[in-house]
């Protein structure tokens, strides 16, 4: 029974340790490797069919087969066909090196690996994930809490330490004077009324955001009623312009009625 289970267990296991395992090293897959999945992924078909040549065909023919299909599909002459001849180049890179051969026959007989999946996908560094915006905003808040809060509490110890800096000088002078120091619950609510409250976490982003979106409901009104102060305000403004006209109309009419009475006076 239990080599039964040995031999069972090793069935289980044999494909997981037959998979294609990354390169050893805290990169998960080596640069090289990941321009060969990405090769694969794009083509249709294998490398060979695009090459239209045997999977038993030697460097030497790869590389005949090669020139061939460049002198076709070079961009100088196909200026269209330059995907194309790219993909051709990058499969021949593949395919006339051994080693790079070799990893792609592997692909063939085994298929791609996972190599899409989280902290898997690496060109040059390992990167982990891509953060989504919702994520990202979400972080980018809780970082910005944490920062403003650490930015409160290092204001409030700024001002105590410059408190106290100016505190010694006097305390000195006191002492030479032979005077008594004030009580310490007096220095306290002075230091109080200086430095200020001590900062909360009621202080932070998240609780503004909260009161601003409690105010948000008496949002519209406070619009409507700046909109009503606006318009009466252009009315005002509105009728005293028309008061000066009026006023200036009439300067100007009792100023031509003076003009008139003394052409009349002095016929």
């Amino acid at each position: 029974l239990t080599t039964m289970l040995h031999w069972l267990l090793l069935y289980v296991c044999l494909p997981a340790i037959l998979a294609w395992d990354p390169a050893d090293g805290d990169v998960p897959w080596q640069p090289e490797e990941i321009a060969l999945f990405e090769l694969v992924d794009e083509i249709n078909g294998t490398f060979y069919e695009l090459m239209d040549i045997s999977p038993n065909a030697t460097t030497k023919e790869v590389k005949n087969k090669y020139k061939e299909l460049a002198m076709v599909l070079h961009p100088d002459k196909n200026p269209d066909k330059e995907d194309e001849f790219k993909q051709l180049a990058a499969v021949y890179n593949v395919l006339k090196d051994k080693r790079t051969r070799a990893m792609y026959e592997r692909i063939l007989e085994e298929g791609l690996p996972d190599w899409r999946m989280p902290a898997m996908y690496d060109r040059k560094v390992q990167i982990v994930r891509h953060i989504g915006l919702l994520e990202g905003i979400f972080t980018l808040f809780v970082l910005a809490t944490f920062i403003q809060y650490a930015m409160h509490w290092a204001a409030y110890f700024e001002r105590k330490m410059n408190k106290q800096a100016e505190k010694k000088p006097k305390a000195k002078k006191i002492k030479k004077a032979g005077q008594k120091e004030p009580e310490a619950e007096k220095d306290e609510d002075d230091d109080e009324s200086i430095l200020g409250p001590k900062p909360t976490v009621y202080e932070t982003l998240p609780f503004q955001v909260y009161e601003l979106c409690k105010q948000a409901t008496g949002l519209p009104a406070y619009l409507q009623e700046m909109y009503k102060e606006y318009r009466q305000r252009r009315e005002e403004e509105r009728k005293e312009q028309e008061e000066l006209e009026a006023e200036r109309k009439q300067f100007e009419e009792k100023q031509l009625e003076k003009k008139q009475r003394k052409a009349s006076n002095a016929t």
